[in-house]
């Protein structure tokens, strides 16, 4: 089961399905998106993890927990 995405220059995203995706565009999470060779852009599920997040594991830990739960 995938809830979280670790990508090769050390960000970390969260899987966002339901409720989640609501919940974390409302805490102003970035949403991952990437460029498709025809220019277009695609809006993945996943958000990158606040920066509050970065600095408090209690935080990191419910959100990955919260993101689970709704998968």
């Amino acid at each position: 089961m995938i809830f979280a995405i670790l990508m090769s220059d050390g960000r970390l995203l969260l899987k966002g399905q339901g409720p989640m995706q609501e919940r974390f565009d409302d805490m102003g999470m970035e949403r991952w998106a990437y460029t498709r060779k025809d220019g277009s852009a695609t809006h993945m599920p996943y958000w990158h993890l606040p920066e509050s997040a970065l600095d408090d594991p209690g935080e990191a830990v419910d959100l990955a927990r919260a993101a689970l739960q709704h998968l």
